[in-house]
């Protein structure tokens, strides 16, 4: 008994385990990343970066509204501050939900990317509400597919099971 209260207090609090989501979608995604080849990489929104490790890149900048993450490129995700056909990559992970305006949001991420480049990007479906700072959509198929109508070739893999939306 007070080996478990001492677990309970003193261990598992910083036990950090990856939610099952989280743990699928880092799957697809390193699948996904092994189809690239290096080149210029933005990450869009990245916060820390935790998947620069798996992206083949010969250099890797992220992009992040807060200052405090000290990102290469700090700025707005609908009005990217850099050159126009530059990044031969971008990653987006969760966070096309926490955009006001995706259209403009993608249309950026179009711009940026040199013509061939590829963006990889997750976003949430049947997700609790994360306000972090904001929350707005969730998407279907139908509407990614409507969002990404300008790239040559979109292709859209799901993850997860009923059980995983209850």
């Amino acid at each position: 008994m007070i080996i478990r209260k001492l677990i309970r207090k003193y261990i598992l609090p910083h036990v950090r385990f990856g939610t099952v989501h989280w743990i699928n979608t880092i799957h697809l995604l390193r699948i996904q990343f092994k189809r690239l080849k290096p080149g210029v990489v933005l990450d869009f929104g990245s916060g820390s970066s935790p998947l620069k490790r798996y992206v083949p890149h010969t250099k890797y900048m992220r992009l992040d509204l807060n200052p405090d993450s000290q990102p290469d490129i700090c700025c707005d995700l609908h009005n990217v501050q850099w050159e126009s056909n530059y990044f031969d990559t971008v990653i987006s992970t969760e966070v096309l939900e926490h955009v006001y305006d995706p259209q403009r949001a993608v249309s950026e991420i179009y711009r940026i990317l040199k013509k061939g480049g590829v963006c990889i990007l997750s976003t949430v479906f049947i997700y609790q509400y994360h306000p972090d700072s904001k929350d707005y959509y969730r998407f279907t198929w139908d509407s990614l597919n409507h969002l990404f109508k300008d790239f040559e070739h979109v292709e859209i893999f799901h993850h997860g099971n009923k059980f995983q939306a209850i």
